[in-house]
């Protein structure tokens, strides 16, 4: 649901800044269950198990490490 929100098909930040952005388009029931991550390290340790079925489903993810970790969400779906 996400990734069909963006704007130019993708979206980059930090982890934190991703669970930020997740928490506006999720409503509080799924945010307070226990399946929801509660910080920044346990989104990134989820998105590294996912991203097979990220990729199954036509969503590029890449970590890049620097002075900032940073996640870049790609919509991969309908482009050639």
């Amino acid at each position: 649901e996400f990734v069909d929100l963006l704007d130019d098909r993708e979206w980059s930040g930090t982890a934190g800044e991703l669970l930020e952005a997740l928490e506006v388009t999720e409503n509080a029931r799924t945010i307070w269950s226990s399946d929801w991550p509660k910080n920044a390290i346990s989104l990134a340790k989820r998105i590294d198990a996912l991203k097979a079925s990220f990729i199954s489903q036509g969503v590029e993810i890449t970590k890049t490490r620097g002075k900032t970790r940073t996640i870049l969400i790609r919509d991969m779906r309908g482009s050639t």
